[in-house]
């Protein structure tokens, strides 16, 4: 069989809410998910999302396994400003118990400017948070502008 080698990682970029260099661990061929071995470092650009100079966002998929509240946070300053997406789309579960964040957490970078809610097959539920929904099992949530009518139209109530 032949050998795959991984594609060269010459424009490697990390987003995050500090800025500075990182460095990614990234599986060569053969690695299994998780292990110590088999692993290379690359070197990283690090920058927060406000320095990419993206223009405004209609909707973001975040799929973070688990750090959507760093993601957030580094997104700060454009969910403060007039660029800031209609629609944000992510998912909450178990994946945040490693990562030691909480739905409430999200809830709090969002909650003032967004509707949240749990996606179902017949809309989405949106609600304020509770405690009772930090259950860590895995769904998708949808957050949309309180300055549009989206939360009305997708709602399933």
């Amino acid at each position: 069989m032949p050998r795959i080698e991984p594609a060269p990682y010459d424009n490697a970029k990390a987003v995050t809410a500090n800025r500075g260099d990182a460095e990614r661990r990234d599986g060569g061929p053969g690695a299994k998910r998780g292990a110590a071995r088999g692993f290379d470092a690359v070197a990283t650009d690090v920058r927060n999302v406000g320095q990419l100079g993206w223009p405004a966002i209609d909707f973001l998929k975040l799929d973070v396994e688990g750090h959507e509240v760093d993601v957030l946070t580094g997104f700060a300053g454009t969910l403060d400003s007039s660029r800031a997406p209609g629609v944000i789309q992510f998912e909450y579960g178990m994946t945040y118990i490693p990562a030691r964040h909480t739905l409430h957490e999200v809830y709090g970078k969002l909650g003032s400017r967004y509707a949240i809610g749990r996606l179902c097959p017949d809309g989405v539920d949106f609600k304020e948070y509770d405690a009772v929904d930090d259950h860590f099992r895995m769904g998708n949530y949808i957050a949309v502008r309180r300055d549009t009518n989206l939360s009305t139209k997708l709602s399933r109530f």
